[in-house]
C-alpha cells in the first residue's frame, strides 16, 4: 500500500479514486487455510451455513493503477510472512 501511495504521489492522474491490489480472486476459506498452515497449527475451520457467505465478488479492479504503470511487488504469501515476522519480533513495542 505504501509503495502505491508513493508511486501515485509522484504521478499526475485524472482519477480521484485508484484501487490498488493484486487482482487475484481467492476464497476466504483459502486465505484461512494458508494462514493456519503458515502458523503450523492444527485447526478446524467451521462455517455457520445459516449466515450469509459474503459478497459474490471480492476482487479489486486495479486496471487504472496498472494503466499508470503501478504493479504490486509483494504477493500475499510473502506479505504475510513479512508482516507476521515483524509482529513476532516487535510485539513488545507494539503493545
Amino acid at each position: 500500500m505504501a509503495d502505491a501511495c508513493i508511486f501515485f504521489l509522484k504521478k499526475k492522474t485524472k482519477e480521484t479514486l485508484i484501487n490498488v491490489g493484486i487482482s487475484i480472486k481467492m476464497k476466504i476459506k483459502n486465505y484461512a487455510k494458508l494462514i493456519i498452515k503458515k502458523l503450523g497449527e492444527d485447526v478446524q475451520i467451521k462455517f455457520d451455513k445459516s449466515k450469509p457467505d459474503g459478497t459474490p465478488r471480492k476482487i479489486i479492479d486495479s486496471s487504472i493503477a496498472r494503466k499508470y504503470g503501478w504493479r504490486h511487488k509483494i504477493d500475499f504469501d510473502k506479505g504475510f510472512d513479512l508482516t507476521f515476522n515483524y509482529v513476532q519480533n516487535n510485539l513488545n513495542k507494539l503493545i
